[in-house]
């Protein structure tokens, strides 16, 4: 039987967690990777009331995010009100993930608890439940903040030139986990704190191999103004070869207006290796 995973309910995703999502599969103690299942976490960082939900599928999973609104519905359900979710962009990752960017086609009421709900699954895709009253097809739920519209501080917050922190090369049963951090504050901004409402933000990343020219695009959450790029035993967005040679681009997008906030330079790096590791 395939072994599912869901994340616990959270009103309001913080730095930790937000971490703690980057690496889960890489830091597990178990030798076996799960069949499928979904990932879900929710950014409520827009002042309209209109968090962006970011809904990945691992491994057998990921067809359902090419079909959702097709063969599976998807949106949001308060009580008996259904608001659906619009499918604003999917993006396919390199190592067993897919995701799909999804935002409610009208504004939520502030401190209403919403519940994201998938019809249709079959049986192999129905979730395990944390909570066992809580539906097979209910993906996460969350109440509506008022957020904070990252929009006008973006230039300020983020340098237009990030810098690599660190690599992180971990080998485990199945196979290697590999990150590299960078560094996106802008050390001149006066606006930059430790809030963790200023670093729950969705940044597209760009990766380039330089050898082949293929370039892969995902979104990844922030903490604390860094963003680690890679994949864990089981899964991740980027995989890297150590012949190979990389650059990468950072970007905010509004998607509610689909225009874009800001943009890095383009940086170039290397891939992890157990020499380069710093653990």
């Amino acid at each position: 039987m395939k072994k599912i995973i869901q994340f616990p309910p959270k009103t309001l995703l913080k730095s930790l967690f937000l971490m703690f999502f980057l690496t889960f599969f890489a830091y597990q103690i178990k030798a076996d990777c799960f069949g499928n299942g979904f990932m879900a976490f929710v950014l409520q960082n827009d002042s309209k009331q209109m968090p962006i939900i970011v809904l990945q599928g691992y491994a057998g999973s990921q067809p359902v995010i090419f079909e959702l609104n097709k063969k599976y519905p998807i949106y949001l359900k308060n009580g008996k009100n259904k608001i659906k979710l619009i499918v604003k962009e999917i993006n396919v990752g390199q190592f067993m993930l897919t995701q799909a960017i999804l935002m409610a086609e009208e504004k939520l009421v502030i401190g209403q608890e919403y519940l994201v709900i998938i019809d249709n699954l079959s049986e192999e895709q129905k979730l395990n439940r944390f909570d066992t009253k809580m539906p097979a097809n209910q993906v996460t739920k969350f109440v509506a903040g008022a957020g904070k519209d990252m929009n006008k501080d973006a230039k300020k917050l983020f340098a237009s030139s990030p810098k690599e922190v660190s690599k992180d090369f971990v080998m485990f049963g199945c196979g290697p986990a590999m990150h590299i951090t960078f560094d996106l504050t802008n050390k001149n901004a006066t606006v930059i704190t430790a809030s963790p409402e200023t670093t729950e933000v969705l940044v597209k990343t760009t990766v380039k191999d330089l050898k082949t020219g293929k370039e892969t695009t995902y979104y990844l959450p922030t903490s604390n103004n860094q963003i680690s790029i890679g994949h864990g035993m089981c899964e991740g967005a980027f995989v890297f070869d150590s012949e190979s040679e990389y650059e990468v681009k950072f970007a905010l997008t509004d998607f509610s207006k689909n225009t874009k906030i800001w943009e890095s330079e383009k940086v170039k790096f290397t891939s992890p290796t157990e020499k380069n590791s710093k653990n």
